[in-house]
């Protein structure tokens, strides 16, 4: 199983590069690579766009690829599913979004066992009615996750997804210099 860690964004609502930003000596994306590493896949894969080489270089202590997703200013996600599944063998795939912190390994491992105990084409997440990452798609679906994206492909396959349902403070991604602000506050209240 592949688990791949999208990181391609340009982050222009934050101001600078919101995957560098650190909270409790650790980066966004370190984050991500850990609860990516905590499930044991096969491959975890990073794909970078903006600043590609200094994101790279912050994961040096850490086993995963990197590929650099060259449409990531104009290509929107699907650009990014086509980078990584161009660089992938084609197997079970989880995608994550390396802005959202609160996704634990836990949830990854739930969507795993879900998928090989059902053997749907698609494990998704739902939180509170809302569709949205991390997902495991089986990889006969990859090709066409790379022209349509994520959710159309949920939305068409609905009869052979299964859907874990997550609480809705768990999908907090982080955009702008408010949702950072937002997430440290959050985290010192989780150190009290």
């Amino acid at each position: 199983m592949n688990i791949v860690i999208l990181a391609a964004g340009t982050s222009s609502r934050m101001g600078q590069h919101k995957l560098l930003l650190e909270m409790a000596g650790q980066t966004l994306l370190q984050r991500a690579v850990q609860t990516a590493l905590a499930v044991h896949p096969t491959r975890v894969l990073v794909v970078l766009g903006r600043d590609a080489k200094k994101v790279q270089a912050t994961l040096g202590n850490y086993t995963v690829d990197c590929v650099v997703n060259p449409d990531y200013e104009t290509g929107g996600m699907e650009s990014s599913f086509r980078t990584a599944i161009a660089a992938l063998e084609p197997r079970d795939t989880i995608f994550m979004l390396a802005d959202m912190p609160l996704i634990s390994s836990e949830m990854l491992l739930q969507l795993k066992a879900a998928f090989l105990e059902n053997q749907p084409l698609i494990a998704a997440s739902r939180f509170a009615e809302i569709i949205a990452p991390p997902h495991l798609f089986s990889s006969e679906l990859l090709p066409i996750l790379g022209t349509i994206g994520a959710k159309p492909l949920i939305l068409r396959n609905l009869e052979r997804t299964i859907f874990l349902e997550w609480e809705k403070e768990k999908l907090f991604d982080v955009d702008t210099p408010e949702d950072w602000a937002k997430l440290e506050a959050l985290h010192q209240l989780e150190k009290k």
